[in-house]
């Protein structure tokens, strides 16, 4: 009998909740796991996100998970 696996689940933290969590570290203090308990987003995604806002404070940095680069067919073809 195969045994069952737990799906993985890849980018669970939504956009809003990176960039508060993010928000937190540079702007208040916070630690970068206490941060990431409060806004619900795991750590070592966060310390990357961090480290992408310093390096570049004043551009836009999309706080979600670019999946665009692994799709194999177009948007019109996936449906």
């Amino acid at each position: 009998m195969p045994r069952k696996l737990k799906p993985r689940k890849y980018g669970t933290a939504t956009a809003e909740s990176m960039s508060n969590a993010v928000d937190l570290v540079l702007n208040q203090n916070y630690s970068v796991r206490q941060a990431a308990v409060c806004c619900n987003v795991k750590y070592p995604t966060l310390q990357r996100y961090v480290k992408k806002k310093r390096s570049n404070l004043e551009g836009n940095i999309r706080m979600e998970p670019n999946y665009y680069h692994r799709q194999l067919f177009k948007d019109e073809h996936e449906e």
